[in-house]
């Protein structure tokens, strides 16, 4: 085609344009870019650190050079999404939510937490709520709905349901039936995913049982110390455990975060000397 047959054309693409005859291609709803046990792997980093950082230092912890790229900003947009980080400009700060997770008390419900950050999610909460229950659902199906019903762009809509239903099933309120289906459960479940579940332990020697002594009946019982597990780390190692806990009624100093970090570093050492040293599944794709 010769240069004087493209211009007419290109002139009247730009008027089909013009006059909205061509359609334009818009940005679909947005959604996480990772699913919830992933965004759990990546809070429980930073967290180690203490609750209140700098952009830079978190890029740091996710293994970034820089806070301006696009696959870590992509990251803490979806860490945003599930409510594990807040704040603006310089300063991210890890939320109580996220501390529920990666810091549980000795009665914290880390289950109705995991709920609680999968429903922050604006979309998932939509979609979920449409979702009939009691009957396995199509994913493929799942896909094409968020694309119609809910603004998700047709290039992404495969991508949400994945992230949809790996979160669904990380926070409880999903089973997978097979390949290609999934079915909704009661959102009270209190069975944790299998993933984010500590290890059983059963000692190989158990402390023989003794009976209490009576109390006397001039003693007066203490009143209870009400702490919280500021720090409960758990490396699995062959035949049992090895547990770093931290029980505290005051919050700790923002320093001594540096040493706990160092700590849970030469946790990992001793694991795998004991046989291993694998504490968390490591992310693919954290490259920039």
């Amino acid at each position: 085609m010769s240069s004087e047959d493209a211009a007419p054309e290109a002139e009247a693409g730009r008027g089909e344009r013009a006059a909205g005859r061509v359609p334009k291609r818009t940005r679909g709803t947005s959604f996480p870019s990772l699913a919830l046990g992933d965004a759990v792997t990546m809070i429980k980093k930073i967290a180690i650190y203490g609750n209140t950082h700098t952009d830079a230092a978190v890029a740091s912890f996710l293994g970034h050079s820089t806070s301006n790229s696009g696959p870590y900003r992509s990251k803490i947009a979806a860490l945003k999404d599930f409510g594990f980080l807040s704040g603006r400009g310089d300063e991210l700060t890890v939320t109580p939510l996220a501390l529920e997770i990666t810091h549980p008390g000795l009665d914290a419900d880390v289950n109705a937490s995991l709920r609680a950050a999968f429903l922050k999610c604006s979309l998932f909460l939509t979609v979920y709520t449409t979702l009939p229950k009691d009957t396995p659902l199509d994913i493929a199906a799942l896909a094409n709905s968020a694309m119609h019903n809910h603004g998700v762009a047709s290039q992404s809509k495969d991508t949400f349901a994945s992230v949809f239903v790996k979160s669904g099933i990380t926070a409880g309120l999903l089973e997978e039936v097979d390949a290609e289906h999934v079915r909704l459960l009661d959102d009270t479940t209190d069975e944790a995913p299998k993933d984010l579940r500590e290890p059983e332990f059963t000692s190989p020697n158990p402390a023989p049982s003794v009976t209490p002594a009576r109390p006397s009946a001039t003693a007066v019982p203490a009143a209870p110390l009400m702490t919280n597990a500021v720090v409960n780390h758990v490396w699995p190692i062959a035949g049992g455990v090895i547990r770093f806990v931290i029980e505290s009624s005051t919050p700790l100093p923002a320093n001594a975060y540096g040493v706990i970090g160092a700590v849970i570093g030469e946790g990992d050492k001793l694991a795998e000397m004991l046989g291993n040293a694998e504490v968390s599944v490591a992310l693919e794709g954290d490259s920039e």
